[in-house]
């Protein structure tokens, strides 16, 4: 988890991504940080909420780490199931970020 500290920057792009799941539902994710590391590209996300939603007050909020794969041709994201490798990814967020960000 972490708690975003307040943005001052209001030129920043958002960037989002939707995944479905297996039963087809939607989800919309914000993409905090692209990180590559060993030829893989892993995608750090959290929840996506709309701009005209009250976003001055610090909320916690939950990291995503998903997996860059592709699959007959096409570009997916997959859950990271290796612990250590998740480990490693948010270490190099979490000290990139560490002015950004408060992590708990």
């Amino acid at each position: 988890m972490f708690e975003q500290k307040e943005n001052t920057d209001a030129s920043r792009d958002i960037e989002v991504v939707e995944i479905f799941d297996d039963q087809g539902q939607s989800m919309v994710f914000e993409i905090l940080e692209t990180i590559e590391d060993g030829g893989k590209n892993y995608f750090l996300l959290t929840s996506y909420h709309e701009e005209n939603q009250e976003s001055n007050d610090e909320v916690a909020e939950d990291v995503f780490i998903m997996q860059e794969v592709e699959i007959d041709g096409e570009k997916m994201l997959a859950h990271l199931e290796e612990r250590e490798v998740m480990e490693k990814i948010f270490a190099k967020f979490r000290e990139k970020h560490k002015d950004n960000f408060n992590f708990e």
